[in-house]
């Protein structure tokens, strides 16, 4: 095995890790209570509902430095794989 394999690798492991607690930290410290109340809402308030999404994802990607989160819920844990992996290839 060479050792541009076991950077890549070590490289992969370390980013994971720091982007799984970075996701939890901007989840669950820095998203308010009012953001995660008023994200999902739709009808009549579903621009407040927008709004608070908004400006979850802007506090989530300064957390981050990705843009992961804009995308779908879903996908969430696999966007943070797959940037580990890219960031990891990268080097």
């Amino acid at each position: 095995m060479s050792t541009d394999y076991i950077v890549a690798a070590l490289t992969f492991v370390v980013v994971l890790v720091s982007m799984l607690i970075t996701h939890n930290v901007a989840d669950h410290w820095v998203q308010t209570q009012a953001q995660a109340r008023d994200k999902g809402l739709q009808g009549a308030h579903m621009w407040k509902g927008r709004l608070a999404c908004l400006r979850h994802v802007a506090s989530y990607t300064a957390c981050t430095g990705t843009g992961a989160y804009a995308l779908d819920q879903a996908w969430h844990w696999w966007w943070i794989f797959i940037a580990s992996v890219v960031t990891a290839v990268a080097v």
